[in-house]
């Protein structure tokens, strides 16, 4: 039975991740066919492309402000349905779902849009006019906020939490701890990351520690024109701070399992509550002593001092962080592990795909 999923995005974020996961976990448990739409090429494309799975790109670019750019786009999709023939069409986010819905007026198809967040913005709003037979949610604070959120989209059949599957996950803590503490930071560099927070809350602790060692490598890339700003304050700040020896700004990881491997501490320091959370998920398969704000999705499987550490304000923070340079990382153990067990029981690739696919037999029984 042959599953659409459509992605908006070429480039490889955390939603388009969980599309090739789902595609992926599909073709090893050999019950769907899956092929991937996605809107425009990129990285996502060519990691998809890399594990076997079907890929289309569209060869016509549009936006919703360019009627006639856009008619052209969704009579392409249109078609590119039509060849398909899927029993199932899987939307990521709202801009899929909007388009889909728009382009398959007067098809038979059973509809799924997959919210992956954020929710209450306009592109949100007008997709929410257009019903789905399933509507699936990365974490129940995304689904809270959705029912807080008008105009409510109808669902025919069910709503589901889907537990995100996470790659390459570990089975034990790590032994190789070095005298050095090793801290990492991931993601687009955004100011909603408050990487700020964290370049100082180590600046007050080397003062206070001169004698513990530390690095703190940030993994991301600047995108838009504010974003680049912000790095360069970023920059600008370690260098008035005097950590240019400790700080390092080591860009796009291709290989994000390479750079878990070179941390011991991940801290997830987003001011702003996000959906999910999934690096900070990643971290935590990966062995990595999570820290991360106790606000959003992150909340579902980051429980303080149980599977990692949760703050709600920068002088949290500092105080967790004190107590890891003043503690051996060996006394954390217990708390990665805890960590490693809650990914590995819940968020497993396997796991996700199976809870997927029993949705979708729901869907493929309903007449």
């Amino acid at each position: 039975m042959r599953v659409l999923y459509v992605s908006p995005n070429g480039y490889l974020g955390g939603a388009e991740k969980v599309v090739i996961n789902l595609a992926q976990g599909h073709l090893q448990e050999n019950t769907y066919d899956p092929l991937i739409l996605f809107y425009s090429d990129g990285e996502a494309v060519n990691a998809a492309r890399d594990m076997g799975i079907k890929c289309i790109v569209m060869t016509q670019a549009f936006r919703l402000s360019r009627p006639l750019l856009l008619c052209k786009g969704l009579w392409e999709i249109r078609q590119i349905i039509e060849r398909v023939n899927p029993q199932i069409v899987h939307s990521t986010m709202a801009y899929s779902h909007l388009t889909i819905s728009l382009a398959s007026m007067g098809l038979s198809l059973k509809k799924v849009w997959f919210q992956h967040g954020p929710v209450g913005q306009l592109l949100d709003k007008l997709a929410s006019f257009f019903p789905v037979d399933m509507l699936f949610f990365n974490s129940s604070f995304l689904q809270k906020l959705h029912h807080r959120s008008l105009p409510e989209v109808k669902v025919r059949l069910q709503e589901a939490v889907i537990c995100l599957g996470v790659t390459d996950q570990m089975t034990s803590p790590k032994t190789n701890y070095s005298s050095q503490l090793r801290i990492g930071c991931a993601g687009r560099i955004s100011r909603f990351r408050s990487f700020e927070t964290v370049i100082k809350a180590l600046s007050e602790l080397k003062e206070n520690y001169p004698l513990r060692p530390f690095k703190l490598s940030i993994a991301g890339s600047p995108k838009t024109q504010t974003d680049h700003e912000y790095y360069q304050e970023l920059v600008i700040l370690v260098e008035t701070l005097q950590l240019k020896n400790d700080v390092y700004f080591v860009g796009h990881q291709n290989d994000m399992k390479e750079y878990y491997k070179g941390i011991d501490v991940f801290i997830h320091s987003a001011i702003a509550p996000e959906p999910f959370g999934l690096a900070a998920a990643e971290a935590m398969s990966h062995g990595c002593l999570t820290i991360g704000s106790d606000m959003g999705g992150i909340s579902d499987f980051l429980i303080n001092d149980v599977t990692g550490f949760t703050y709600s304000s920068a002088g949290q923070l500092k105080i967790i962080l004190a107590r890891i340079f003043t503690e051996d990382m060996e006394s954390f153990k217990e708390v990665v592990q805890a960590g490693l067990e809650q990914i590995h029981e819940k968020h497993s690739i396997q796991g996700m795909t199976k809870q997927v696919e029993g949705l979708y037999g729901v869907l493929t029984l309903d007449r």
